[in-house]
């Protein structure tokens, strides 16, 4: 509450006060309603699969190649993740400095990537990886997995930054305008703002990508199974202490990454609001 008050007061060019008793405030009741919400939502299911985890069989040595595929899948998440972060700050910072409608075309063409079937995509990037223009043995390796899962999900993080825009006072870019500089001046004032929004967006698409299926059964290289088809065979062969393990090691992680990036983003918002 005291960051939002003091984000919201610093963003305001002409410094206007800011109303205290105007922002909502949760009371008693809608805090419990709230709460019950997410433990029927998380809550239950997450102790169903610890309580099923408990009560079964499984030994560490099964569980050895769950964590290996994991560290291998985070790993290609998490460098898409980035190629995603990356494009979205460019390719907003670039719209909001110096505009056209490019950027709206390519939000609106990652939205569709991002809504396509999830099979649709996947066999639409091996028909792509299949040109005689590219090394025949691109398919062996994990860069086609990597492509997939950025193409996919560069939506997350792409809109993300051009709302994050949209909401800032036009004055800002108006003023860096009036001044000069350039643009790549302007890039390097843009850039350091959209980056939490990116990385908001970026953290969100890497548990995606660390739980999709479908591009992962089609596009991943052979012998290098992502988690999430070695969590759908534990499943098939009935094998379900194990899968739930897996299940909850992916939760886990997911919940790290989403950690880690939320307190990036804090400490990129208290430099900047010392700064300014």
């Amino acid at each position: 509450y005291p960051i939002a008050v003091k984000f919201v007061s610093r963003l305001d060019v002409e410094k206007v006060s800011l109303d205290r008793s105007a922002l909502w405030r949760p009371r008693w009741a809608a805090k419990t309603i709230l709460a019950a919400v997410i433990l029927v939502l998380v809550g239950t299911p997450a102790i169903g699969a610890v309580a099923y985890v408990a009560g079964g069989t499984w030994e560490f040595a099964v569980m050895e190649p769950v964590l290996t595929d994991f560290g291998s899948t985070a790993l290609v998440a998490l460098l898409a993740a980035v190629i995603c972060a990356v494009t979205a700050v460019l390719a907003a910072s670039w719209h909001w400095t110096s505009g056209g409608i490019w950027q709206r075309v390519l939000v609106w063409t990652a939205s569709a990537a991002f809504l396509l079937p999830a099979a649709g995509f996947g066999v639409a990037v091996i028909g792509i990886l299949r040109w005689k223009m590219l090394p025949a043995g691109l398919l062996s390796s994990s860069l086609p997995l990597v492509y997939a899962f950025a193409g996919r999900y560069l939506a997350l993080p792409l809109v993300a930054t051009t709302v994050f825009f949209a909401l800032l006072d036009s004055r800002y870019r108006d003023l860096m305008r009036i001044t000069g500089g350039g643009t790549w001046r302007a890039l390097a004032v843009a850039a350091p703002l959209a980056t939490p929004a990116a990385v908001c967006g970026a953290s969100a698409a890497a548990v995606l990508m660390v739980q999709d299926l479908s591009i992962a059964m089609l596009v991943a290289p052979p012998g290098r199974q992502p988690v999430s088809v070695h969590l759908f065979n534990l499943m098939h062969y009935a094998r379900q202490s194990e899968a739930f393990m897996a299940g909850l090691l992916m939760m886990f992680g997911g919940a790290g990454s989403v950690c880690v990036a939320i307190l990036f983003m804090g400490r990129l918002w208290k430099r900047y609001l010392q700064r300014a």
